[in-house]
Protein backbone atom coordinates (compact mmCIF):
# COMPACT_ATOMS: atom_id res chain seq x y z
CA UNK A 1 0.00 0.00 0.00
CA UNK A 2 1.44 3.09 -0.92
CA UNK A 3 1.95 6.30 1.23
CA UNK A 4 -0.10 8.27 -1.90
CA UNK A 5 -3.24 5.75 -0.95
CA UNK A 6 -3.16 6.35 3.05
CA UNK A 7 -6.16 8.57 4.52
CA UNK A 8 -4.91 12.05 4.90
CA UNK A 9 -1.09 11.17 3.30
CA UNK A 10 -1.05 14.92 3.21
CA UNK A 11 0.19 14.88 6.60
CA UNK A 12 3.98 13.31 6.56
CA UNK A 13 4.05 9.57 8.13
CA UNK A 14 6.15 9.24 11.04
CA UNK A 15 8.79 7.48 10.48
CA UNK A 16 11.02 4.84 12.90
CA UNK A 17 13.98 3.40 11.49
CA UNK A 18 13.74 -0.33 10.22
CA UNK A 19 13.91 -2.65 13.76
CA UNK A 20 16.75 -5.18 13.72
CA UNK A 21 15.84 -8.32 11.44
CA UNK A 22 14.46 -11.48 13.82
CA UNK A 23 15.37 -14.93 12.87
CA UNK A 24 12.56 -16.90 13.70
CA UNK A 25 14.46 -19.98 11.58
CA UNK A 26 18.67 -20.02 11.47
CA UNK A 27 18.15 -22.15 8.27
CA UNK A 28 15.17 -20.05 6.83
CA UNK A 29 15.15 -19.75 2.94
CA UNK A 30 12.48 -16.41 2.74
CA UNK A 31 13.14 -12.87 3.88
CA UNK A 32 9.68 -11.08 5.41
CA UNK A 33 9.49 -7.37 4.92
CA UNK A 34 6.96 -6.20 7.24
CA UNK A 35 5.58 -2.79 6.89
CA UNK A 36 3.76 -2.43 9.71
CA UNK A 37 1.11 1.41 9.67
CA UNK A 38 -0.71 2.69 12.48
CA UNK A 39 -3.04 5.98 12.89
CA UNK A 40 -2.54 8.27 15.44
CA UNK A 41 -5.30 10.62 15.91
CA UNK A 42 -5.38 13.59 13.42
CA UNK A 43 -4.44 11.56 10.42
CA UNK A 44 -0.53 10.99 11.05
CA UNK A 45 0.34 7.81 10.47
CA UNK A 46 3.15 5.54 12.34
CA UNK A 47 5.18 3.02 10.04
CA UNK A 48 7.91 0.59 11.02
CA UNK A 49 9.59 -1.93 9.26
CA UNK A 50 11.19 -5.21 10.51
CA UNK A 51 12.66 -8.54 8.30
CA UNK A 52 11.75 -11.87 9.46
CA UNK A 53 13.67 -14.77 8.02
CA UNK A 54 11.50 -17.36 8.35
CA UNK A 55 11.52 -21.27 6.68
CA UNK A 56 8.61 -21.29 3.92
CA UNK A 57 7.33 -24.48 4.10
CA UNK A 58 6.36 -24.27 7.89
CA UNK A 59 4.59 -21.19 6.48
CA UNK A 60 3.26 -23.23 3.64
CA UNK A 61 1.64 -25.90 6.06
CA UNK A 62 0.70 -23.36 8.67
CA UNK A 63 -1.46 -21.19 6.23
CA UNK A 64 -3.39 -21.65 3.48
CA UNK A 65 -3.12 -18.32 2.36
CA UNK A 66 0.43 -18.64 2.39
CA UNK A 67 0.80 -21.07 0.57
CA UNK A 68 -1.12 -19.75 -1.87
CA UNK A 69 1.18 -16.73 -1.78
CA UNK A 70 4.32 -18.26 -1.99
CA UNK A 71 3.84 -21.70 -3.76
CA UNK A 72 0.48 -21.19 -6.68
CA UNK A 73 2.32 -18.83 -8.61
CA UNK A 74 1.73 -15.67 -7.25
CA UNK A 75 4.39 -12.76 -7.25
CA UNK A 76 5.58 -13.88 -3.79
CA UNK A 77 6.91 -17.12 -5.34
CA UNK A 78 10.25 -17.92 -5.06
CA UNK A 79 12.59 -16.14 -7.97
CA UNK A 80 13.93 -18.23 -10.70
CA UNK A 81 16.81 -16.55 -10.94
CA UNK A 82 18.44 -17.51 -7.69
CA UNK A 83 18.08 -14.30 -6.19
CA UNK A 84 17.23 -13.56 -2.48
CA UNK A 85 13.51 -14.63 -1.77
CA UNK A 86 12.10 -11.12 -0.25
CA UNK A 87 8.10 -10.68 0.25
CA UNK A 88 6.94 -7.62 1.40
CA UNK A 89 3.84 -7.45 3.68
CA UNK A 90 2.02 -4.42 4.79
CA UNK A 91 -0.34 -4.52 7.83
CA UNK A 92 -2.43 -1.38 9.08
CA UNK A 93 -3.76 -1.17 12.58
CA UNK A 94 -6.50 0.90 14.07
CA UNK A 95 -6.12 4.46 15.58
CA UNK A 96 -3.75 4.42 18.09
CA UNK A 97 -2.92 7.49 20.89
CA UNK A 98 0.44 7.97 21.07
CA UNK A 99 3.77 6.74 19.99
CA UNK A 100 4.42 3.22 21.97
CA UNK A 101 4.88 -0.30 21.12
CA UNK A 102 3.45 -1.59 17.30
CA UNK A 103 1.08 -4.15 18.05
CA UNK A 104 0.70 -5.24 14.47
CA UNK A 105 5.02 -6.11 14.62
CA UNK A 106 4.27 -7.82 17.99
CA UNK A 107 1.33 -9.80 16.60
CA UNK A 108 3.71 -10.95 13.65
CA UNK A 109 6.56 -11.64 15.71
CA UNK A 110 4.39 -14.56 17.94
CA UNK A 111 2.43 -15.70 15.35
CA UNK A 112 5.79 -16.89 12.79
CA UNK A 113 7.25 -18.23 15.70
CA UNK A 114 3.79 -20.00 16.73
CA UNK A 115 3.96 -21.24 12.55
CA UNK A 116 7.63 -22.89 13.47
CA UNK A 117 6.77 -24.65 16.47
CA UNK A 118 7.76 -22.04 18.75
CA UNK A 119 5.42 -21.37 22.22
CA UNK A 120 7.14 -19.42 24.05
CA UNK A 121 6.62 -15.68 22.77
CA UNK A 122 3.23 -16.28 22.65
CA UNK A 123 3.29 -17.56 26.79
CA UNK A 124 5.23 -14.40 27.67
CA UNK A 125 4.11 -11.72 25.71
CA UNK A 126 0.32 -12.40 26.00
CA UNK A 127 -0.76 -15.33 28.21
CA UNK A 128 1.46 -13.36 31.41
CA UNK A 129 -0.15 -10.16 30.73
CA UNK A 130 -3.81 -11.65 30.22
CA UNK A 131 -2.99 -13.25 34.28
CA UNK A 132 -2.09 -9.66 35.70
CA UNK A 133 -4.65 -8.31 38.43
CA UNK A 134 -5.33 -5.31 36.58
CA UNK A 135 -4.94 -6.03 32.42
CA UNK A 136 -3.24 -3.33 30.53
CA UNK A 137 -4.91 -1.82 27.39
CA UNK A 138 -1.35 -3.01 25.93
CA UNK A 139 -1.82 -6.29 26.73
CA UNK A 140 -5.19 -6.22 25.11
CA UNK A 141 -4.10 -4.25 22.29
CA UNK A 142 -1.38 -7.52 21.68
CA UNK A 143 -4.05 -9.55 21.78
CA UNK A 144 -6.00 -7.85 19.25
CA UNK A 145 -2.70 -7.12 16.66
CA UNK A 146 -1.92 -10.95 16.90
CA UNK A 147 -5.81 -12.14 16.47
CA UNK A 148 -6.35 -9.56 13.63
CA UNK A 149 -3.33 -11.45 11.86
CA UNK A 150 -4.56 -15.08 13.09
CA UNK A 151 -7.80 -13.94 11.37
CA UNK A 152 -6.01 -12.45 7.90
CA UNK A 153 -3.99 -15.23 7.28
CA UNK A 154 -6.07 -18.21 8.26
CA UNK A 155 -3.89 -19.87 11.14
CA UNK A 156 -7.20 -19.24 13.63
CA UNK A 157 -6.56 -23.08 14.07
CA UNK A 158 -3.10 -22.83 15.56
CA UNK A 159 -4.28 -21.08 18.81
CA UNK A 160 -7.68 -23.35 19.58
CA UNK A 161 -5.73 -24.49 22.23
CA UNK A 162 -5.37 -21.63 23.81
CA UNK A 163 -8.76 -19.70 23.07
CA UNK A 164 -9.73 -22.54 25.03
CA UNK A 165 -8.19 -23.84 27.55
CA UNK A 166 -5.35 -20.54 28.59
CA UNK A 167 -7.17 -17.38 28.10
CA UNK A 168 -9.12 -16.45 31.21
CA UNK A 169 -12.40 -15.07 29.28
CA UNK A 170 -14.89 -14.95 32.57
CA UNK A 171 -12.43 -13.05 34.41
CA UNK A 172 -10.47 -10.26 31.61
CA UNK A 173 -14.07 -7.80 31.63
CA UNK A 174 -13.67 -7.64 35.53
CA UNK A 175 -10.34 -6.86 35.52
CA UNK A 176 -10.61 -4.13 32.35
CA UNK A 177 -11.14 -0.40 33.84
CA UNK A 178 -11.49 1.44 30.39
CA UNK A 179 -13.57 2.10 27.55
CA UNK A 180 -10.75 1.48 24.99
CA UNK A 181 -10.11 -1.63 26.75
CA UNK A 182 -13.54 -2.66 26.70
CA UNK A 183 -13.93 -1.72 22.71
CA UNK A 184 -10.65 -3.69 22.25
CA UNK A 185 -12.15 -6.87 23.89
CA UNK A 186 -14.88 -7.11 22.06
CA UNK A 187 -13.30 -7.20 18.87
CA UNK A 188 -11.14 -9.74 20.28
CA UNK A 189 -14.05 -11.79 20.62
CA UNK A 190 -15.59 -10.48 17.23
CA UNK A 191 -12.44 -12.30 15.75
CA UNK A 192 -12.51 -15.59 17.58
CA UNK A 193 -16.45 -15.55 17.38
CA UNK A 194 -16.93 -15.92 21.23
CA UNK A 195 -19.62 -14.71 22.31
CA UNK A 196 -19.38 -14.71 26.03
CA UNK A 197 -16.57 -12.19 25.32
CA UNK A 198 -18.67 -9.93 23.40
CA UNK A 199 -21.62 -9.99 24.96
CA UNK A 200 -19.54 -9.01 28.06
CA UNK A 201 -17.62 -6.10 26.30
CA UNK A 202 -21.26 -4.73 24.79
CA UNK A 203 -22.75 -4.40 28.05
CA UNK A 204 -19.60 -2.99 29.96
CA UNK A 205 -19.24 -0.85 26.88
CA UNK A 206 -23.28 0.38 27.47
CA UNK A 207 -22.03 0.88 31.27
CA UNK A 208 -18.63 2.96 30.90
CA UNK A 209 -19.26 4.58 27.43
CA UNK A 210 -20.82 7.99 27.04
CA UNK A 211 -22.06 9.52 23.51
CA UNK A 212 -18.75 11.06 22.82
CA UNK A 213 -17.16 7.84 23.40
CA UNK A 214 -19.46 6.19 20.53
CA UNK A 215 -19.85 9.50 18.49
CA UNK A 216 -22.29 7.96 15.91
CA UNK A 217 -23.25 11.89 14.41
CA UNK A 218 -19.39 11.78 13.31
CA UNK A 219 -18.58 8.39 12.76
CA UNK A 220 -18.98 8.87 8.59
CA UNK A 221 -17.24 11.73 8.45
CA UNK A 222 -14.17 11.45 11.18
CA UNK A 223 -12.15 8.44 9.89
CA UNK A 224 -10.19 8.74 13.27
CA UNK A 225 -13.66 6.99 14.88
CA UNK A 226 -14.34 4.81 11.96
CA UNK A 227 -11.29 3.03 12.27
CA UNK A 228 -11.32 2.90 16.09
CA UNK A 229 -13.75 0.11 16.15
CA UNK A 230 -11.43 -1.43 13.58
CA UNK A 231 -13.45 -4.73 12.22
CA UNK A 232 -17.04 -3.61 14.74
CA UNK A 233 -19.37 -3.17 11.83
CA UNK A 234 -20.85 0.78 12.06
CA UNK A 235 -24.22 -0.88 12.57
CA UNK A 236 -23.23 -2.59 15.60
CA UNK A 237 -21.56 0.58 17.12
CA UNK A 238 -25.21 2.51 16.41
CA UNK A 239 -26.82 -0.21 18.47
CA UNK A 240 -24.61 0.40 21.72
CA UNK A 241 -25.30 3.80 20.89
CA UNK A 242 -29.02 3.04 21.19
CA UNK A 243 -29.09 0.76 23.57
CA UNK A 244 -27.10 3.05 25.97
CA UNK A 245 -29.21 5.82 25.48
CA UNK A 246 -32.32 4.24 26.00
CA UNK A 247 -31.24 2.00 29.31
CA UNK A 248 -30.05 6.19 30.77
CA UNK A 249 -33.52 7.10 29.64
CA UNK A 250 -35.43 4.32 31.57
CA UNK A 251 -32.98 4.55 34.67
CA UNK A 252 -33.78 8.39 35.15
CA UNK A 253 -37.36 7.86 34.62
CA UNK A 254 -37.83 5.23 37.24
CA UNK A 255 -35.78 7.29 39.52
CA UNK A 256 -38.17 10.21 38.69
CA UNK A 257 -41.15 8.45 39.74
CA UNK A 258 -39.50 7.41 42.97
CA UNK A 259 -38.76 11.01 43.77
CA UNK A 260 -41.58 12.63 42.47
CA UNK A 261 -43.44 10.21 45.11
CA UNK A 262 -41.37 11.38 47.85
CA UNK A 263 -42.14 14.99 47.25
CA UNK A 264 -45.45 14.26 47.19
CA UNK A 265 -45.31 11.80 50.36
CA UNK A 266 -46.93 8.90 48.83
CA UNK A 267 -46.68 6.12 52.07
CA UNK A 268 -46.29 3.44 49.98
CA UNK A 269 -43.03 4.65 48.73
CA UNK A 270 -41.67 3.65 52.50
CA UNK A 271 -41.04 -0.04 53.02
CA UNK A 272 -41.01 0.09 56.99
CA UNK A 273 -43.56 0.86 59.74
CA UNK A 274 -46.02 2.84 58.01
CA UNK A 275 -47.05 5.23 60.50
CA UNK A 276 -43.36 6.55 60.08
CA UNK A 277 -43.55 6.75 56.20
CA UNK A 278 -44.19 10.78 56.00
CA UNK A 279 -40.67 11.33 58.21
CA UNK A 280 -38.74 8.10 56.08
CA UNK A 281 -39.70 10.02 53.17
CA UNK A 282 -38.55 13.31 54.69
CA UNK A 283 -35.12 11.62 55.79
CA UNK A 284 -34.59 10.29 52.06
CA UNK A 285 -35.86 13.20 50.49
CA UNK A 286 -32.64 15.40 52.67
CA UNK A 287 -30.53 12.86 52.45
CA UNK A 288 -30.65 13.27 48.67
CA UNK A 289 -30.39 17.06 48.77
CA UNK A 290 -27.36 17.11 50.69
CA UNK A 291 -25.73 14.50 48.43
CA UNK A 292 -26.36 16.53 44.91
CA UNK A 293 -25.58 19.95 47.09
CA UNK A 294 -22.12 18.66 46.14
CA UNK A 295 -22.54 18.17 42.51
CA UNK A 296 -21.22 20.51 40.54
CA UNK A 297 -23.41 24.32 39.99
CA UNK A 298 -25.32 22.97 36.74
CA UNK A 299 -27.86 20.46 38.80
CA UNK A 300 -28.15 23.21 41.82
CA UNK A 301 -28.77 26.96 41.61
CA UNK A 302 -25.50 28.11 41.17
CA UNK A 303 -24.84 29.42 44.72
CA UNK A 304 -24.36 26.22 46.55
CA UNK A 305 -27.96 26.04 47.84
CA UNK A 306 -30.53 23.74 46.71
CA UNK A 307 -34.30 22.93 47.47
CA UNK A 308 -36.73 20.76 47.81
CA UNK A 309 -37.99 21.34 43.54
CA UNK A 310 -34.35 21.52 42.40
CA UNK A 311 -33.86 17.82 43.89
CA UNK A 312 -36.61 16.74 41.30
CA UNK A 313 -34.80 18.81 38.30
CA UNK A 314 -31.41 17.60 39.23
CA UNK A 315 -31.84 14.18 37.11
CA UNK A 316 -34.13 15.05 34.40
CA UNK A 317 -33.22 13.45 31.59
CA UNK A 318 -31.93 15.85 29.15
CA UNK A 319 -29.63 16.14 26.68
CA UNK A 320 -26.38 17.99 27.53
CA UNK A 321 -27.11 15.40 30.65
CA UNK A 322 -27.09 12.37 28.92
CA UNK A 323 -24.10 13.86 26.99
CA UNK A 324 -21.80 13.80 29.68
CA UNK A 325 -22.53 11.11 31.77
CA UNK A 326 -21.95 7.23 31.47
CA UNK A 327 -23.78 4.70 33.35
CA UNK A 328 -20.84 4.37 36.48
CA UNK A 329 -21.34 7.49 37.00
CA UNK A 330 -25.10 7.61 36.86
CA UNK A 331 -24.62 5.07 39.61
CA UNK A 332 -22.75 7.06 41.74
CA UNK A 333 -25.11 10.00 41.56
CA UNK A 334 -28.60 8.74 41.82
CA UNK A 335 -28.37 5.78 43.76
CA UNK A 336 -25.30 5.30 45.89
CA UNK A 337 -26.06 7.85 48.59
CA UNK A 338 -24.09 7.30 51.22
CA UNK A 339 -24.92 9.94 53.59
CA UNK A 340 -28.43 9.11 53.63
CA UNK A 341 -29.47 8.07 57.51
CA UNK A 342 -32.36 5.56 57.73
CA UNK A 343 -34.81 4.83 60.66
CA UNK A 344 -34.45 2.27 62.55
CA UNK A 345 -36.59 -0.20 60.80
CA UNK A 346 -36.42 1.09 57.31
CA UNK A 347 -33.13 -0.22 55.87
CA UNK A 348 -34.68 -1.23 52.78
CA UNK A 349 -36.64 2.19 52.11
CA UNK A 350 -32.14 2.89 51.44
CA UNK A 351 -32.42 4.13 47.59
CA UNK A 352 -28.90 2.35 46.71
CA UNK A 353 -30.39 -0.92 47.82
CA UNK A 354 -34.01 -0.47 45.84
CA UNK A 355 -32.28 0.59 42.81
CA UNK A 356 -29.10 -1.36 42.78
CA UNK A 357 -31.12 -4.56 41.32
CA UNK A 358 -33.27 -2.43 38.77
CA UNK A 359 -29.26 -0.62 37.75
CA UNK A 360 -27.93 -4.23 37.50
CA UNK A 361 -30.89 -5.94 35.73
CA UNK A 362 -31.13 -2.63 33.09
CA UNK A 363 -27.75 -0.88 32.11
CA UNK A 364 -25.22 -3.66 33.32
CA UNK A 365 -27.26 -6.05 30.87
CA UNK A 366 -27.54 -8.18 33.70
CA UNK A 367 -27.67 -12.05 32.29
CA UNK A 368 -25.72 -10.54 28.91
CA UNK A 369 -25.59 -13.57 27.00
CA UNK A 370 -29.43 -13.51 26.62
CA UNK A 371 -29.78 -10.35 26.37
CA UNK A 372 -27.40 -9.71 23.71
CA UNK A 373 -28.95 -12.77 21.56
CA UNK A 374 -31.99 -11.42 21.87
CA UNK A 375 -29.98 -7.55 20.63
CA UNK A 376 -28.31 -9.57 18.02
CA UNK A 377 -29.01 -9.19 14.13
CA UNK A 378 -28.92 -12.41 11.64
CA UNK A 379 -25.61 -10.90 10.14
CA UNK A 380 -24.16 -10.69 13.79
CA UNK A 381 -24.44 -14.01 14.34
CA UNK A 382 -23.57 -15.92 11.40
CA UNK A 383 -20.52 -13.89 11.45
CA UNK A 384 -19.92 -15.36 15.00
CA UNK A 385 -20.75 -18.58 13.75
CA UNK A 386 -18.46 -18.75 10.84
CA UNK A 387 -15.23 -17.61 12.88
CA UNK A 388 -15.98 -20.41 15.30
CA UNK A 389 -15.93 -22.20 12.28
CA UNK A 390 -12.87 -21.13 11.22
CA UNK A 391 -11.52 -22.08 14.65
CA UNK A 392 -12.44 -25.54 14.35
CA UNK A 393 -11.04 -25.82 10.87
CA UNK A 394 -8.37 -28.88 9.96
CA UNK A 395 -6.13 -27.43 7.31
CA UNK A 396 -4.22 -30.78 5.30
CA UNK A 397 -0.39 -29.91 6.39
CA UNK A 398 1.74 -31.51 3.46
CA UNK A 399 5.00 -30.81 3.04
Amino acid sequence: MSDSSLPNASVEPVRNPVLPRVTIDTDGDLILKVKAVSYLVGGVTWEHEQEFLVDSHAMRCASPVWKSMLFLGWAESKPSDGSPWVVKLVEEDEVVDELSENYLLTGMDILLHLTHGNVAPLELVINKGLREDLISYRALCRLRGFLSLCDKYDTLPLIKYWAEHVWQWRSLPHTIQTFDGHRTLLQVGWILGNEEVSCSAFSRIILISTQKDLAIPEFDTNPDLVRGWGIIPKETVEKLYSLRRNRLQDIIRHFQTYLKALLEHDPDVCKGPKHQSHLCNDTILAGIIRHHRQMPDRRNNGDGRCNWKSAYSIVLATDPYLRDINGTRLLSDLFRIDDIQMLEGHDLCCPAKRFQKAFDDNIRMKGSRGSYRSQMDPEEGEHLLRQREKLEEKYERKR
